[in-house]
């Protein structure tokens, strides 16, 4: 089961959209190879490995097909996007200010944290469970089990963890008693968790959870993404454009760090920095669907010299810099005014950055022109 062979809905909810957004961010199979000194081979660890790939990639195409079966349910969320107007206050465009739609983002929150909840407990069950060593099947107390089920809750599906625990373990994975423990195994893939285990088990750091949801076995002993990893998730322009700049970047004395992701459902995207000196430099956000160029500046004085700078230099450049120089309207306190030219425009303190969306190749080109000119290398 590839995701080359998956069909999209012409009309899909925004939960379909956001399981799509999870298959995309998954990473290619690659097994690794792990001892555990445990008396399970590694050539079955390795079988679990693409077991435990294969059921996760075919519970993201059976959650897509019917969501509700799942009790993934983005009816009410679908219904208010439909119906919300944006505010208009005179000039304040929300679009142009700091601004949250708290209703959005909690009917949001509900369907993203039903998708991520079934994950979250195969984790913990994972983390909390021993292996059989002669069936591969994992068990635990029933005390243990319980606090499986809790910590893999959340806030926005509070009450409902059994309900969706026992949806889980209907798509397949058995559940029995041995005295007084409860085991559990999987009817169609019978090694799947020890696969479960090789994630579980990868030493900690910042990119332990991430790798997980990723199912990125070869991050087993080397847990931070490079850029390879990043552009196989995304689409032909915007692999293209990262694949040129990572390229383009490499003559030049920059350090790469890529930020571990929270989640992989829709709204979280890959986010990568080019720093140099310390600083920030050029970086990137992208998901399947888009992809922000961003070139930082560190203060507003910068902005305001590197438009003068370009201005007397280059005109056409300078028009276009002006041109990706996002606006702030809010009143937030890190609001700041800079100068492009002959006109004044508020901008963001915080980020003091150009952005440019899903650009070309001509934009990539310009923007690593205005970084070697801004930082002299």
């Amino acid at each position: 089961m590839l995701l080359q062979d998956f069909v999209r809905n012409e009309r899909e909810s925004s939960a379909q959209k956001s399981i799509y957004h999870c298959l995309c961010m998954l990473a290619s199979f690659r097994e690794t190879t792990v001892t555990f000194h445990d008396g399970i081979t590694v050539e079955d660890y390795i079988e679990g490995e693409r077991q435990f790939y294969q059921y996760v990639m075919s519970l993201y195409f059976d959650m897509y097909a019917d969501p509700l079966t799942f009790a993934i349910d983005s009816s009410r969320y679908d219904e208010y996007m439909r119906n919300r107007h944006r505010l208009n206050k005179g000039k304040l465009l929300i679009e142009k200010q700091h601004y949250q739609d708290a209703k959005e983002s909690s009917l949001r929150n509900v369907f993203q944290q039903s998708i991520t909840f079934y994950f979250r407990f195969l984790y913990e069950l994972g983390q909390c469970a021993q292996l059989c060593q002669e069936t591969y099947a994992l068990k635990l107390s029933a005390d243990s089990f319980e606090k499986v089920v809790k910590n893999a809750g959340t806030a926005k599906i509070a009450g409902k963890e059994h309900q969706r625990v026992r949806i889980l373990l209907d798509n397949g994975i058995n559940q029995s008693e041995q005295g007084s423990q409860l085991v559990f195994i999987h009817e169609k893939y019978p090694k799947m968790f020890l696969g479960l285990a090789v994630l579980c088990r990868a030493p900690d750091s910042k990119y332990k959870w991430m790798n997980y949801l990723r199912l990125d076995y070869k991050r087993f002993h080397s847990p931070m993404p490079d850029m390879p990893d990043i552009i196989e998730t995304v689409p032909g322009q915007a692999a293209q454009n990262i694949a040129m700049l990572t390229e383009t970047l490499k003559a030049m004395p920059l350090k790469i760090r890529v930020k571990p992701l929270r989640n992989i459902n829709s709204d979280f995207k890959w986010k990568a920095e080019f720093t140099y000196k310390g600083k920030s430099c050029i970086g990137f956000y992208v998901d399947c669907d888009s992809l922000l160029i961003c070139v930082y500046f560190n203060n507003a004085a910068n902005i305001t010299d590197m438009a003068g700078r370009l201005l007397a230099e280059d005109p056409e450049l300078f028009e276009w810099f002006c041109a990706h120089i996002p606006e702030r309207l809010c009143k937030c306190p890190n609001n700041r005014w800079v100068t492009l030219g002959e006109q004044r425009r508020r901008i963001c303190g915080m980020s003091n950055r150009m952005d440019v969306a899903n650009p070309l190749d001509s934009d990539m080109e310009r923007c690593v022109k205005i970084i070697k000119m801004f930082r002299g290398i």
